[in-house]
Order: C-alpha cells, then structure tokens, then sequence
C-alpha cells in the first residue's frame, strides 16, 4: 500500500478509483467487525471500504479493506502500532484493558446549546437532529429556518420537538449563512454554543468532546473531526482527494502566533487548519462580544463562504485559544455531483480572496503581506508547511486547484459587494423592526 494519504489523512485507497466504496468504523474495544457511521451492521463492501480505527473512542486513523467486512486474520496494519502505543502511553491504558482513565470528557460548568442553521432541506435536518437528540445531556437545541417561506422545515422540527423539549425553531428572513448563525446566538440561553449543519450525523458523545476543551482556561473555540458519511460518487471522493473537512487524528491547540511559526503568512485570518463550521464551539459571549459573524461573508452571500474562519481570528487575535479535538467526530454528507463539488471548490476561492480583501480593510498593514502571501495563495509557489504540497499531491485533482485559484481574483470584489447588501438587509430589518407593533409577534423566537 502507498505511503501517501489525503489532505485529511486518510488512507489513498479508496481514493484511487471511482467506484463507490463503503465507509465505517471500528472501536477496538468492542470488535474487530466494522459497524457504519450510523450504528448499523456493516455488510460485506462490494469494492473496498474506509474504515475508521477508534481505541477507547480515541480515533487513530484510517484502514482500507478490500472486499471484507473484518480485519483479515484479526491482524491490525502496521500503519496503527504507532497510534496505539502513543494512546497507551498517554492515558496510561494497558493493552487488552477496556478501560481508559482519558475516555470520559471533562465537563464544562456553564450551560450548553447547539445551533443548526438551515434554508430548505427537511430530509436532511431530520436525520441530523435525530442523531443529535440521541445525546443525553441537558442543552438546548435551535434549528434557524433560513427559508420560512417552505413550511417543510418547522413540520420537521415540530414533529420531533413533541417529544424533546430541548429543541426550539427560529425564524431568520434576512439570507445568509452569517445571519442565520447570528440570530441562533442572539436567541441562546447558553455560554458555550456549538454549530453543525443540517448536513451532518453526530456521534452520539460529539457535543461533549467537543466541549470538552472549554474545561481548560483561555479556550474560547473548538472544534471537532468531520470525516465523509458516505463515498458513493466520483465527486464524492475527489472533494476528499482536494481537501476535505478532516485535520487529521491528533489533538492540537492553537493561537495568535501558533500559524507564523508553521510558515503560514496570511494566518490568522486564514487558518483552516483549525477545523469548520461544520463542527465548531465558541464561548458565546466573547464571539458577541467581537460582533459575531461577518454578515458579508458566508453562504448566501456574494462571498459564498468564510464566515467562521474570520470568526476564529477575531478570537485568537484577542488572546483566546483554539483546540481541535478528533474525538468530537461527526459524519458529513458530502455533494454527490460534479456540478456540485465545482460549485463548493469555486465558493471556497471566493472566499478565500473576500477574507484577505475583507482583513486588509480592517487591517491596512496587512497589505504588505497578503501581497508576499498572493503568489503561495495562487499556487505559484508552496509554503513549507503546506498539506498539499506533500506525498498527498499526487492525489489532488489539479483542475479544481485551477478553479480555485481563478475564483480568488474574484473574491475581493464579491466581499465589496456582499458588503453593501448586508447593510442594506440589516436597514431594512431595523425598519421592519421599528415599524412592528408590540402585538404582531408571540414571543422573540417564533418557536414552535
């Protein structure tokens, strides 16, 4: 088997073909049989599977099994030995032990609240909040419907909200990513306050590893590992041979000056290192406090994405600490169709050039370097510690780099734009605001 591995480190089998491959995990500790990553049996692949190896619910990395529903002969590859040493010697755990004194998250004193923004796929946001609502704990759950106009959403959210109280619906007209976000923190009760998608299924302790790191003093985000739900299409995998969600198995911290050290000029304003919106956490207030999320920026606007990557600089710019943590660890739906993927690709370059016009704005000394950094963001030239640049090259798909980068140039322009819209979206709401008679609404959140 190659040495290489994806962008999100997982192993390059799957990856080399186009035929749909199964996709699964396996905890060490319960059975060498894989089960998928919504808790069903694992049925013996008709190719090939990904298969994620987990010790004590600690994710160690990757497998590739070709038409098998076992590890052949019992025998773990050599490729784990490293990881489950580096586990073992961490948590001080015994081989053949079931128990592990770092298999229980530290949990946090101050309430907790996740947040699911939301514009027209009901299918989608059932299975997501139904894998969420396995969770135990007490916290409190909001969908942001970011499309009221389609009643599918609230029917949705009202039908499982009969049976859990825990799950509220809020309305949110003004479009965009941001505001929708933005309006989820306004309504929440909670200090700490995590995001996902309608996209993705939760392990059933995702939240709690994920606010696990809230435990530890000047941690004000977190964010957690996101791995493909399923591998069915050839865009399916060629968004996993390009980049992907996942970065990687290794806990890691992070801060102000953590991705200069590393080489990366442009960081922290760019910093997708640290994870995605897909699964992230933040202290409530600090995010309020640095005014959210940038309304211009994210889907639904002209910059198309990259609303939480400036959310994560604003908080490590004011002295606060990231953390990701793989074993908070969800599943993502990824898009099946080319068109699709070419449209996420294109999106990510927009917003990669609106986020350095948008931090040259609010930071004009940062003109002299986002101009060193122009040539690295182009592909021109390769910064050292650049992922993609490594034995992973290989397997990227070069035209969707191309895509990218000529959807850059656009990006400063889109932000310009998507700019003067989130004004005029915010005046019109504070007209409307201002104009409602205090007995036009029930309530601040419209709840179900």
């Amino acid at each position: 088997m190659s040495d290489r591995l994806t962008p999100g480190g997982f192993v390059p089998g799957p990856f080399e073909h186009d035929a749909p491959s199964a996709v699964g995990v396996i905890d060490l500790d319960s059975s060498l049989h894989p089960r998928t990553p919504d808790g069903e049996p694992f049925g013996e692949p008709e190719t090939d599977a990904l298969v994620l190896v987990r010790l004590h619910g600690d994710p160690l990395g990757t497998i590739h099994l070709h038409r098998a529903a076992s590890i052949e002969g019992n025998r773990l590859p050599a490729s784990l030995r490293g990881p489950i040493a580096a586990h073992r010697a961490r948590h001080g755990c015994a081989p053949g032990s079931t128990g592990c004194p770092g298999n229980l998250p530290r949990e946090p004193v101050e309430p907790a609240g996740v947040i699911v923004c939301t514009a027209g796929r009901p299918a989608q946001l059932g299975c997501c909040l139904r894998s969420l609502l396995r969770d135990q704990r007490d916290f409190e759950l909001l969908v942001v419907d970011n499309r009221p106009s389609e009643p599918a959403t609230r029917r949705v959210v009202s039908e499982l909200a009969r049976d859990d109280a825990r799950l509220r619906y809020v309305a949110e007209t003004r479009p965009g990513l941001s505001a929708a976000r933005n309006r989820g923190l306004a309504e929440s009760t909670a200090e700490l306050v995590a995001f996902t998608d309608d996209d993705v299924i939760v392990e059933p302790c995702w939240l709690s590893w994920l606010l696990d790191a809230f435990a530890e003093p000047g941690v004000l985000i977190s964010c957690g590992l996101v791995l493909p739900l399923e591998l069915q299409t050839p865009a399916q995998k060629r968004f996993e041979r390009y980049d992907g969600f996942s970065k990687g198995f290794v806990r890691r911290e992070f801060h102000a000056a953590t991705g200069q050290a590393r080489g990366r000029l442009l960081y922290p304003f760019i910093n997708g290192v640290i994870g995605t919106g897909n699964s992230m956490a933040f202290r409530r207030r600090e995010l309020l406090a640095l005014g959210g999320f940038d309304p211009a920026l994210g889907a639904g606007t002209r910059a198309r994405a990259g609303e939480e990557t400036c959310a994560f600089a604003a908080l490590l710019l004011s002295g606060g600490r990231a953390v990701y943590q793989p074993r908070a660890l969800c599943w993502h739906e990824h898009r099946r169709d080319e068109q699709a993927l070419r449209s996420q690709v294109q999106a990510y370059g927009i917003s990669v050039g609106a986020i350095i016009a948008r931090a040259v704005r609010t930071e004009p000394r940062l003109l002299r370097t986002a101009m060193a950094a122009l040539p690295i963001a182009l592909g021109l030239s390769a910064a050292p510690s650049d992922p993609r640049m490594g034995p992973a090259s290989g397997l990227r798909p070069t035209e969707l780099d191309r895509l990218r980068r000529r959807a850059m140039l656009v990006g400063p322009l889109r932000y310009a734009q998507a700019l003067r819209e989130a004004r005029a979206h915010e005046q019109r709401h504070s007209q409307a605001e201002r104009a409602e008679q205090p007995g036009d609404r029930i309530g601040s959140s419209q709840g179900v």
